[in-house]
C-alpha cells in the first residue's frame, strides 16, 4: 500500500483500541494509522507492540500476561522451586571462587617478625653489633654493645652491659635518643633529639617505659617541651635489653635519614653510644690537642678514626680554624676499615703569625659514607680540638682553655655524686683581677640527658591528701657552679655557708657542654637579701676543667678573702670544697662535730627566746616574735630557730626567697637525728615533719632502719606546723618537741643533734640547708643543732641585736599590710 501519511484507512488517528481483543492488549490506540506508526515497525510501538513481540504493559494478575505475554509463553519459562536451588547453588559456587582467586592472586599474609621483645636474645646473633667503648660507669650502666634492626615500620633495639641491668637499689635509665634531621629538637651533647624512648629499673628488674615527643620550644633545654606518647614493648634479661617501636609510635620511613644515640644514665655515672643511622655503618673521631705552643711547622691535633660495622669512607672534613697560619689536614679520601682505628694529624705551619699569636682548630663536621656503596653514615666526634700560642704563652693567668699556669691547687676526695659535680681541684688567684679554677671528675657542665631520676612511689601517711596539679614550669638538666666569696674575714657581712660568711656570689649554669647563664650576686645587708652585680664573667671551660676571671672591683678581694666552690645538678645534689684561699693562711671554718654529718655540714645553736611564737606561718604575728632566735640560710631559704625551755619547745620559722610561686605541692620539712648517731638510712630515733602549703597536711614521722613511717603516739601530740604563701614568697613555722629533737639529751645544757631543713618546691625543685647536699634519707648527709652552753641572757642579748636586721624587710612590708 506504500508509505504515504494522509487521512481515511490509511491513516486513522485516535482510533478507539478498547474494543479489540484482550490479548493483544494496545493501549493508547495506533498513532497516524497503521502505516504511520511511531518510529516504524523496527521499534515496535509506542505503548503497543514492541519489535513485534513483546508488548508493554499488557494485563498482570488477571490473564497472567507480563510484558504482554502469557505467562508460560515466556522465553525464560516458569520459575520453579528447582530453579532457586540452582540459583543458590551458583552463589555459593561463586562466593567460593572468588574466595579461592583471592586468595591465590591476593597479597599474602603477612610473615611474623622473628624480631620480638621476648626476652630470648637468639634472634640477634644474625645482626652485626655496634661497639661502645668502656665507661667510668657502673657496670649495670655501662653499655659495652648495641644493635639495630629495621623492618618496614618496625625498629627492634638491643643494647649489653658490662653487667646485669637495673642491678642495685638505685635507678638506672636506658634512653633511645631519636634526631629528625630536618628539625631542630631538645639539645643534647652533640645530638637533638626529637623523641626520646627510655627504660628504666632498679633491683635486678625492668620497672617501665615510656615513649615522648619533643614538641618544640625555643628553649632547646627545657625538658618540659615532651609529650608522652604511651609505652612499647621491651624485655630485659642480665645484661641484655631489647624493644621493638612501630610506625605507631613515629613514622620511621627510610627517607626520613633518622640518627640514633643509645645513652645510659644512673645515680653517678653517664655513658653515650656512638651516633647510627637507619643503614649500617658508623665512623667515630676522637680528636686531641698535641701541642699547647708552635714554634715551627708541628702537629697541633691528633685525629683517630673508628670505623663501626661497615668499612667507611672519609670525604672530607669541616675545621673550625681561627687565628691565622696555615692548617694541613690529611688527604682525603680516606678508607677506614670496619673494626680498625686509623690515625691522622692536623698540621699547623704558623708562617706569617708573630709571637703570642693564638690558634684554634677543631673539627666539628666530617662527611663519610659506606665505602661500598657511598651511602652517608653519621659521624660521632669527641674532644674539644686544640688551642695553641706561637713561640711563647703569656706570662700571668690568662682566660685560655690551656690551664696551664694552674700549678697550685687545692684537692678534693672522690665523692659519690655524679661526675660532672664531683669537684676534685680547685684553687683562687689574686693578681689585677680575681681569677678562678675548678677540675671536675667528669665533664664540666654535662649536666644530664632529662631532669628526672626513677623512684619507687613512697606510701603516703593514712591521713595525706593528694596536692591539685599544677602548671608545668621549665625544668632543664643543668649543672650549677657557684663560688662564694668572702671578701673579708675579717667582718661578720654576709651569709654564713662552709665555714665562711659569704658576701659575693658567682654562679655559672650549663648542660650539654654549654654555659646557659653567669652571674654574680651581692650580699644587701640592710635588705638581707642578694642583689643582681655588675660585670662579666670572662670564662673558659675544655673537658674536665674551668678557669674564670672577675673584675677586682666586682669582687673588692684581698689576701682576707676565702671561697668556697660548690657545684650541683638539677636535683641540688653535689659537691662543695673545703675553704681556699689566695695564699696560704690559717683557716677560719667553725669546729666540726664529731660524728662527721653531712659534707661541709653546718650548725645552728637553739637559744630561748625572749617570746613564745605563734605558729601561724606568718614568723611576725607581733612584733619582736622570735626575738633572740639565730639566723642561718643561704641563696634559697633563711631561717630563724629558738627554744621556750620553761615549755621544752624549739620554734623554727623558714622562708624560701627561691620560691616565689604559690603552688599546692610547696613543702617545707624539719629533720631530726636526736641520738646525733648518724646513718645511711632513718633509723627509730630520727624524725621528719613535714608540713603542705596552706597548713595540712602536717605529717610526723619516725625512722624504722629504712623508710620513714608514721609517728603518731610517739612523736610530741603538741607538735604543730603551718605553711603560707605571703608577700611573694613561701614560709614555713613549726613547733617541735624537745623529745623529738634531742632525745634522751634533751635535757642537757650542751644538746647535740642532726639537724637539716629541706623544702620542696612545686612538687620538684629542692632547697636545703644543713650540709652541702641534704638528703632526706640519710641523715650522714645532715648539719647539726645545739643548745649553748654558755648563759642564755648573754646569748639573747647579743643576737637581738641582729634580729632587726635580718627581719626588717618583712616589718616593712607588713606594715603596707603583705
Amino acid at each position: 500500500m506504500g508509505d504515504r501519511e494522509g487521512s481515511g484507512h490509511g491513516g486513522r488517528t485516535n482510533r478507539s483500541v478498547l474494543q479489540r481483543s484482550p490479548g493483544l492488549a494496545i493501549s493508547g490506540g495506533l498513532v497516524n494509522g497503521l502505516r504511520g506508526r511511531t518510529n516504524g515497525r523496527t521499534n515496535g510501538r509506542t505503548n503497543g507492540l514492541t519489535n513485534g513481540r513483546g508488548r508493554t504493559n499488557g494485563l498482570v494478575n488477571g490473564v497472567g500476561y507480563v510484558n504482554g505475554v502469557h505467562l508460560r509463553r515466556n522465553i525464560s519459562g516458569t520459575v520453579r522451586s528447582s530453579d532457586v536451588r540452582v540459583a543458590a547453588y551458583l552463589i555459593i559456587a561463586s562466593i567460593l571462587a572468588m574466595l579461592v582467586l583471592g586468595y591465590l592472586l591476593g597479597a599474602p599474609a603477612p610473615i611474623p617478625s622473628q624480631f620480638q621483645a621476648d626476652g630470648d636474645f637468639s634472634e640477634w646473633a644474625s645482626v652485626p653489633f655496634y661497639a661502645d667503648e668502656v665507661a667510668d660507669a657502673p657496670a649495670s650502666a655501662d653499655l659495652v654493645s648495641f644493635a639495630t634492626h629495621w623492618e618496614p615500620g618496625r625498629l627492634a633495639v638491643y643494647g649489653r652491659a658490662r653487667g646485669p641491668w637495673f642491678a642495685g637499689l638505685d635507678s638506672t635509665s636506658v634512653y633511645l635518643l631519636i634526631d629528625d634531621p630536618s628539625s631542630l629538637g631538645y639539645r643534647v651533647t652533640g645530638f637533638d633529639a626529637d623523641f626520646i624512648a627510655d627504660l628504666w629499673g632498679w633491683g635486678d628488674a625492668l620497672r617501665g617505659n615510656s615513649f615522648r615527643e619533643w614538641i618544640g620550644d625555643p628553649d632547646r633545654d627545657n625538658a618540659t617541651s615532651f609529650r608522652a606518647l604511651g609505652t612499647f614493648e621491651a624485655s630485659s634479661r642480665g645484661p641484655e635489653f631489647e624493644f621493638i617501636l612501630t610506625d605507631a609510635h613515629l613514622d620511621l620511613d627510610p627517607s626520613r635519614g633518622l640518627r640514633l644515640r643509645l645513652a645510659t644514665r644512673s645515680a653517678l655515672a653517664a655513658d653515650e653510644s656512638p651516633i647510627v643511622g637507619q643503614g649500617r655503618g658508623s665512623l667515630t673521631l676522637d680528636q686531641r690537642a698535641v701541642a699547647s705552643v708552635v714554634t715551627s711547622r708541628a702537629n697541633l691535633l691528633e685525629l683517630r678514626f673508628r670505623a663501626l660495622v661497615s668499612d667507611i669512607i672519609l670525604r672530607n672534613l669541616t675545621v673550625d680554624h681561627q687565628g691565622g697560619g696555615l692548617l694541613v689536614l690529611p688527604t682525603f679520601p680516606l678508607v677506614i676499615p670496619a673494626g680498625q682505628e686509623r690515625v691522622e694529624w692536623a698540621i699547623l705551619d704558623p708562617v706569617g703569625l708573630s709571637s703570642g699569636a693564638f690558634v684554634i682548630a677543631e673539627v666539628t663536621a666530617a662527611d663519610a659514607g659506606v665505602a661500598s656503596t657511598n651511602v652517608d653514615v653519621p659521624v660521632t666526634i669527641h674532644g674539644a680540638g686544640a688551642k695553641a700560642y706561637v713561640q711563647a704563652a703569656p706570662a700571668g693567668k690568662v682566660i685560655d682553655g690551656l690551664f696551664s699556669d694552674w700549678s697550685s691547687v687545692g684537692l678534693d676526695p672522690d665523692d659519690a655524686v655524679s661526675d660532672s659535680v664531683d669537684i676534685r681541684e680547685s684553687a683562687l688567684a689574686l693578681q689585677s683581677d680575681a681569677f678562678f679554677y675548678v677540675r671536675t671528675e667528669g665533664t664540666f657542665l654535662a649536666g644530664s640527658i632529662l631532669p628526672e631520676r626513677r623512684v619507687q612511689a613512697p606510701t603516703p601517711s593514712p591521713n595525706s591528701s593528694i596536692p591539685a596539679p599544677v602548671p608545668l614550669r621549665r625544668q632543664a638538666a643543668e649543672d650549677i657552679l657557684r663560688i662564694y666569696v668572702d671578701t673579708n674575714v675579717l667582718d661578720s657581712i654576709g651569709i654564713p655557708f662552709g665555714g665562711i660568711v659569704a658576701d659575693r656570689v658567682l654562679e655559672v649554669t650549663g648542660r650539654a657542654g654549654r654555659i646557659i647563664s653567669r652571674a654574680t650576686y651581692a650580699w644587701n645587708e640592710s635588705a638581707a637579701n642578694w642583689d643582681p652585680g655588675g660585670g662579666a664573667i670572662d670564662v673558659a671551660f675544655v673537658g674536665t676543667q674551668f678557669e674564670g676571671r672577675v673584675p677586682a672591683g666586682i669582687l673588692s678581694l684581698s689576701n682576707n678573702s676565702r671561697v668556697v666552690f660548690t657545684m650541683t645538678d638539677w636535683s641540688q645534689a653535689g659537691d662543695a670544697t673545703d675553704l681556699i684561699a689566695p695564699s696560704p693562711a690559717p683557716s677560719t671554718m667553725a669546729p666540726k662535730f664529731q660524728p662527721m654529718h653531712g659534707l661541709d655540714n653546718e650548725s645552728v645553736p637553739a637559744p630561748p627566746l625572749a617570746n613564745e611564737p605563734i605558729v601561724d606561718g606568718r614568723c611576725e604575728t607581733f612584733p619582736n616574735e622570735y626575738a633572740g632566735a639565730a639566723t642561718r640560710g643561704n641563696l634559697d631559704l633563711r631561717f630563724a630557730v629558738g627554744t621556750r625551755p620553761e615549755i621544752r619547745y624549739l620554734f623554727v620559722c623558714v622562708e624560701v626567697m627561691s620560691d616565689p610561686t604559690n603552688d599546692f605541692d610547696d613543702m617545707g620539712s624539719l629533720l631530726f637525728d636526736t641520738e646525733h648517731n648518724g646513718g645511711l638510712f632513718p633509723q627509730k630515733d630520727d624524725r621528719r615533719f613535714q608540713v603542705w602549703n596552706g597548713g595540712a597536711p602536717f605529717w610526723s614521722w619516725m625512722g624504722d632502719g629504712v623508710d620513714w613511717v608514721d609517728c603518731t603516739g610517739t612523736c610530741d601530740p603538741g607538735n604543730e606546723a603551718d605553711g603560707r604563701f605571703r608577700m611573694g614568697r613561701m614560709f614555713y613555722e613549726f613547733r617541735i618537741g624537745f623529745d623529738d629533737v634531742w632525745g634522751p639529751n634533751s635535757s642537757l645544757p650542751d644538746a647535740l643533734a642532726g639537724f637539716a631543713v629541706f623544702v620542696i618546691d612545686g612538687g620538684i625543685d629542692l632547697y636545703w640547708w644543713g650540709s652541702a647536699v641534704v638528703d632526706d634519707y640519710l641523715p650522714d648527709s645532715w648539719g647539726h643543732i645545739f643548745i649553748p652552753e654558755f648563759p642564755f641572757p648573754a646569748l639573747v642579748a647579743g643576737i637581738v641585736a641582729v634580729i632587726p636586721i635580718v627581719w626588717r624587710r618583712r616589718r616593712r612590708e607588713a606594715s603596707r599590710g603583705g
